[in-house]
């Protein structure tokens, strides 16, 4: 732990290891070249604790871009594609511990992006190492892709989609900062929003998540026309 927060420290790019952010490590599943994520089975609070490690590892502040904390991770972000037009447009491929790439589509909105961004970082934190474990015994390499789910496949969400949601809201919208933001704007949702650089409707959510938001007091969505 000590040495990887050195190697943090003066920029390097560390290894990265789920047993530094507090979580167990899984067997991975047998499979090809090509791997999906595998979900750790950590509890719900154990990733959001998890995330909060992260963030303070890396000083990261509630709105800020992860544009530069993936560039020393050593991953890179690039867009392809437009939304919905095939499932590599939000990925994540990570062909090393320190080597990936998540991929946006060219017609997105920031604040979409930027919860897409989120959530593929999850992955490469929380999924891959088990894999990186299995390369460095066995010397074979793998590549372990994370894409978009269609249709019914995020009906129910799988386990490791779950984890990565957890994850990634944690990482834009703190539990503790969240609630002191909160409180702090007399829970002007908009406000919120604007500080964590979400929508209004996730800051809503996330209030009513942790229980700063009565049910009576959420809006109701406006119906769309047929």
């Amino acid at each position: 732990m000590a040495d990887q927060e050195q190697a943090i420290e003066a920029g390097e790019a560390p290894t990265h290891d789920v047993a530094a952010l507090g979580l167990p490590a899984v067997a991975p599943a047998e499979g090809p070249q090509r791997v999906k994520p595998q979900p750790v089975w950590a509890t719900k609070e154990a990733i959001e604790d998890a995330a909060d490690r992260f963030l303070e590892r890396y000083r990261i502040e509630p709105g800020t871009p992860f544009g530069p904390v993936i560039k020393k991770l050593g991953g890179r972000i690039n867009y392809a594609g437009w939304q919905g037009s095939s499932t590599e447009t939000e990925s994540l491929t990570v062909f090393s511990r320190n080597d990936f790439e998540i991929v946006l589509p060219r017609d997105s909105i920031a604040l979409r992006d930027r919860y897409t961004t989120a959530h593929e970082l999850a992955h490469f934190l929380l999924h891959y190492r088990q894999y990186d474990l299995e390369t460095r015994k066995d010397g074979k390499q793998r590549t372990m892709v994370a894409t978009r789910p269609q249709g019914d496949e995020r009906n129910p969400v799988s386990r490791e989609e779950m984890e990565a949601d957890w994850f990634a809201v944690e990482l834009l919208m703190p539990r503790r900062a969240f609630r002191e933001f909160w409180a702090f704007a007399r829970g002007d949702a908009r406000a919120v929003a604007e500080r964590f650089a979400v929508p209004t409707r996730a800051a809503l959510d996330r209030a009513k998540e942790l229980g700063l938001l009565l049910d009576q007091e959420t809006p109701a969505p406006q119906r769309k026309c047929a």
